[in-house]
């Protein structure tokens, strides 16, 4: 008997997942979960890809635009504001002067937040081109009707 419940306890140690149950002394093993499929967004539909895209597209059109990190990081003991809430993550300056904020969104779905709709308003309110854009073609479309990348 003594062997027995020195190789439970020695079981149980190599496995700590393993239940074990006071009124029954029989090991419950877990039950295997079904393998559920969890969706996986391709790499190439992700915002980041379409960011990346994006600037890319903007460069070829000879648009000067750059990357733009919003939110809060924190150095040492203190939180430093990066761009305010809201801003659009690619910034740049049109041919005309006039300042360009693109927000990326990944392919399928995603959509504005509360502050980029401020954001945006505010933009729009001082003459500037805000353009919403889930894929670079998308981006260039917007940006002719505004009457730039021709």
């Amino acid at each position: 008997m003594d062997d027995n419940l020195d190789k439970l306890k020695g079981f149980l140690a190599r496995n700590p997942n393993t239940r074990w149950s006071k009124n029954n002394p029989k090991l419950k093993v877990p039950a295997k979960k079904s393998a559920s499929r969890k969706r996986v967004t391709p790499k190439r539909d992700l915002e980041a890809a379409v960011q990346k895209e994006g600037l890319a597209i903007l460069a070829k059109h000879g648009i000067y635009a750059w990357r733009q990190n919003a939110g809060k990081v924190r150095v040492g003991e203190y939180w430093m504001q990066l761009a305010p809430p809201g801003a659009a993550d690619v910034t740049g300056i049109l041919s005309d002067g006039k300042r360009l904020e693109a927000e990326a969104k990944r392919r399928y779905g995603g959509v504005q937040s509360r502050d980029q709709k401020r954001f945006q308003t505010m933009i729009e309110a001082r003459n500037g081109v805000y353009v919403l854009f889930h894929s670079a073609k998308e981006l260039i479309e917007k940006l002719q009707k505004y009457g730039y990348c021709k």
